[in-house]
């Protein structure tokens, strides 16, 4: 019942590991709160200093201590599934709710990417100004992904409704329709490369990463694969940021035209957890 508007409609695919990992383990947290004076706005408030804590231990030098912050990031994960859980339970809504879940969603995302890259680069073998370099664009491209994606309903509340005679829009058939005609293979591939962007993959295989290279490798204190990881993952988000903020200025009146009309279906919101 509590997940039943969270599961993804015909035709979306929602990020690996997103029912295993995160919707799966969550209804169980969400059981233990249901006969509790717990209220959603608490648990994610929890959520947000249990975030701020991991980003702690990211930047601690051991990589036992990393992988504690990884866990507790990975918590606030699951606290963000909870409290939207508990909210439908108790029938619990609030803007301020909202505007807190929001919050979460944009901000840390950035924090991790940021903190496991300040915490590694005193250690790497790369110029350690070059790789927080990386971890800042990969962390300023993760935070304008995030912000871009919100930016057609922003405009259309802030600029459109309140003067839509200034504002011409088109009145061809919203460029979902060509989307939609477009080859199943293109649209899985799609899928993949825009996995690149859900936080919580960065999460688990930063883990896997920081574990493997304890068991397998000698100079794991110099965090080999986790130093390439973030320069690898920097140049995809910076990537993909160019490339939704050339998508968002060609599609911005398509989208308004959309949402004025009552579809907001677009399929970058097909990764968004």
């Amino acid at each position: 019942m509590l997940q039943k508007e969270k599961v993804a409609p015909e035709g979306w695919r929602r990020p690996l590991g997103y029912y295993t990992l995160q919707r799966f383990p969550s209804i169980y947290i969400t059981r233990l709160l249901l006969a509790t004076p717990i209220k959603p706005n608490h648990i994610t408030i929890l959520g947000f200093f249990i975030g701020l804590a991991g980003c702690a231990f990211l930047l601690q030098w051991t990589w036992y201590l990393k992988l504690i912050g990884i866990g507790l990031l990975y918590l606030n994960v699951l606290f963000d599934k909870v409290d939207g859980e508990l909210a439908r339970y108790k029938k619990i809504y609030s803007l301020k709710g909202v505007y807190l879940d929001y919050l979460n969603h944009l901000l840390f995302p950035s924090f991790f990417l940021l903190a496991l890259s300040i915490g590694i680069a005193p250690f790497s073998l790369v110029n350690p100004d070059f790789l927080l370099g990386a971890g800042v664009l990969a962390a300023f491209s993760m935070m304008v992904l995030r912000v871009q994606a919100s930016l057609p309903e922003i405009i259309f509340v802030k600029k459109y409704l309140p003067h839509a005679e200034l504002f011409l829009l088109s009145s061809k058939e919203s460029s979902l329709a060509a989307i939609k005609n477009a080859r199943p293979t293109l649209a899985r591939a799609s899928w993949l490369l825009h996995h690149g962007q859900e936080h919580f993959l960065h999460l688990l295989f930063s883990a896997i990463i920081l574990i493997g290279e304890r068991l397998f490798l000698k100079d794991f204190l110099f965090h080999p694969i986790a130093t390439n990881g973030i320069l690898l993952l920097a140049a995809i988000l910076f990537f993909f940021a160019i490339e939704n903020i050339i998508k968002g200025w060609m599609s911005i009146e398509f989208r308004v035209t959309d949402i004025k009309n009552g579809r907001n279906n677009y399929p970058s919101e097909r990764y968004q957890a």
